[in-house]
């Protein structure tokens, strides 16, 4: 197997691990059966097999849900899931969000059986009763200016959590005192629970400034949301929460994986920061300083975009920064890919990239410092077939990047 494919089949691997049917289905044989039906509804990337994973549990236990409410992006849901399945606008709300946040409210109040949520990544546009006086135009103005401004997704999903009737814990308010149980995959830093989808189920953080630069429009239309209720608040009094998946997750079963092979292994989080930055950063370091072995890194990147950005995500634009630095070494390999397999605009998770790869682009016609200026790397890795492409995959972790120095013989691990 090329250092390549042993890359992209480690990717793989992990992506097995947090995988949202079997994460679901796990967590759910570890705790009490319910009292009575519950009423499923499943938001974000990985909803589909979230709840499948929660169907699995109930019918063997021979309790089948009232209803079921699947909420993702377009395209994301397979033929024959139960119940009512809504497909929405990723990254910007469009009017499938707005219905599937109608039918949330819907479902709560359309009996008393205990509701269990399965929150994945990508609910803070998936789903959204915006708050008064906003419309959704609002919200696809805010939402593609964030998504442009460099802004990290703690703090984005802060904004959009002031846009919202139903972020930031307000949604708690249509429990109406009743428990609730609510499975979480993490995409933030930390899994902080706050962040996750913006937050439906958890009270606000608290304050702080928000982040710097927002517009005067947006600042102004932050303050038409709700006040969100605090943590002490009896609405949260009978919610069961949990995280089942995470980035720590995934990296763990990365170094897990690349140890029983024997090679040295280095583990790290916190990968944050413009990505062009961290790219060439990383290459660098790889190139000048890193020792043999397999690095995993894990985390979310953010790129500041042009006024007309090209085709591609925060991942391949961190791989071409890399391999600009790479340029010409031979002993390293990086692959830098989203879990939920779409980068940024792209239909590409990420890409893959080598010492040869600057060489490859620049025969194909594509100068990789003109590309990066564009904000056009998923065209680029695409035309010289480096992009890394899985479709959806059930899952939504934040990102990882694999970089290998050296040949990856056996030899003991460290992490």
């Amino acid at each position: 197997m090329t250092p390549d494919a042993e890359l992209v089949s480690l990717f793989r691997t992990a992506l097995m691990a947090v995988g949202g049917r079997a994460a679901t289905a796990a967590e759910l044989t570890t705790r009490a059966l319910p009292t009575g039906p519950p009423r499923l509804i499943a938001i974000g990337k990985a909803a589909p097999v979230m709840l499948s994973g929660a169907l699995d549990h109930l019918y063997h236990a021979g309790i089948p849900p009232v209803d079921c409410l699947t909420i993702t992006a377009h395209g994301h849901a397979p033929e024959g899931l139960p119940g009512r399945v809504i497909g929405a606008g990723h990254p910007l709300p469009d009017e499938g969000s707005l219905e599937a946040g109608r039918a949330v409210l819907e479902a709560l109040a359309a009996d008393e059986a205990e509701p269990w949520f399965l929150l994945s990544g990508g609910g803070s546009a998936l789903f959204e009763v915006p708050a008064p006086g906003l419309a959704l135009s609002d919200l696809r103005r805010a939402n593609d200016w964030l998504l442009g401004s460099g802004v990290d997704i703690v703090a984005m999903n802060r904004v959009r959590r002031g846009l919202s009737a139903v972020k930031g814990g307000r949604l708690a308010r249509y429990l109406r005192g009743r428990p609730a149980r609510q499975l979480l995959i993490s995409d933030v830093p930390e899994a902080e629970p706050a962040a996750i989808a913006s937050g439906p189920l958890y009270p606000e953080p608290a304050g702080g400034p928000w982040p710097p630069g927002l517009p005067e429009w947006l600042q102004h239309a932050l303050g038409r949301a709700p006040p969100a209720p605090q943590a002490d608040d009896p609405l949260f009094a009978g919610l069961r929460s949990r995280v089942i998946a995470d980035n720590r997750r995934a990296r763990e079963a990365l170094a897990a994986a690349a140890r029983r092979r024997g090679w040295p292994v280095t583990v790290a989080g916190g990968l944050a920061g413009e990505a062009g930055e961290v790219g060439a950063r990383l290459g660098r370091w790889l190139r000048d300083e890193a020792p043999p072995g397999l690095h995993i890194l894990g985390g979310e990147t953010t790129v500041t975009l042009p006024e007309n950005p090209g085709r591609g995500g925060r991942n391949s634009h961190l791989a071409l920064a890399a391999a600009r630095e790479l340029d010409g070494i031979s002993d390293v390999a990086l692959l830098a890919a989203g879990t939920d397999g779409r980068d940024g605009n792209s239909v590409a998770a990420g890409a893959r990239i080598d010492g040869a790869t600057a060489a490859a682009l620049r025969r194909a016609g594509y100068a990789p410092g003109e590309v990066l200026a564009a904000a056009d790397s998923g065209t680029a890795f695409a035309a010289i077939g480096r992009a890394v492409v899985t479709g959806p995959t059930g899952t939504n972790v934040a990102d990882l990047v694999l970089a290998r120095k050296g040949s990856l013989t056996a030899g003991p691990g460290r992490g």
